[in-house]
């Protein structure tokens, strides 16, 4: 088994602005009542889906890729590099790092949670990153495309995660749909070229 210690040097993270402040309150009329508001704003979950179908490929060419967990930067666009930092290869508790690009790109370590081959189900969770994500955890499922041609396969990026200050739940939900656009677009031109 292989040991994987390597020493990581972060980029220094994006620069994330801070919440709007309240607006001036004249008197706190109930200190036990604001703590409580602010808990349920802390408890707020996130959820959304984004889908993207591709039309010739079939659903287990296409899971294959996903499946490579240290990979994705293959087919995300504004990904430089993912790698193995712990565990092994595409293994369920296995860590890995993602970059992105640019001066001050984003980072992120993601721990494999689930990989079901037979029913093409990835999960994992953020556990550490540069952008304000908590709690956030994504489900990658691919099937076949339903309908009477019986040809092509769906792909579902769902995902669940803590309110972010400075993010909006709409923001989020784009960005996830737009990056799944991306990614299946180019492999969908890899399994083309190499059909």
């Amino acid at each position: 088994m292989k040991s994987h210690n390597t020493q990581i040097q972060h980029p220094t993270p994006i620069h994330i602005p801070p919440p709007n402040p309240p607006p001036p309150q004249q008197q706190q009329a109930d200190p036990a009542a604001a703590a409580t508001a602010a808990t349920q704003h802390q408890q707020v979950r996130w959820e959304g889906k984004g889908t993207a179908e591709l039309s010739s490929n079939k659903a287990e060419q296409v899971w294959l890729l996903w499946a490579d967990f240290c990979g994705v930067h293959k087919w995300f666009p504004n990904l430089a590099a993912s790698y193995l930092v712990e565990g092994e290869p595409n293994e369920v508790g296995s860590l890995r790092y993602c970059v992105g690009k640019g001066e001050e790109p984003m980072w992120g370590k993601e721990r494999l949670l689930e990989m079901d081959h037979e029913r093409r189900v990835m999960r994992y969770e953020v556990v550490e990153n540069n952008v304000g994500l908590k709690g956030y955890v994504a489900t990658i499922r691919v099937s076949d495309a339903e309908g009477e041609g019986g040809g092509g396969c769906k792909v579902e990026w769902s995902f669940v995660a803590e309110a972010v200050e400075g993010w909006g739940e709409e923001g989020l939900q784009r960005y996830i749909q737009s990056s799944l656009d991306s990614i299946v677009k180019k492999m969908e031109e890899s399994l083309m070229i190499t059909n």
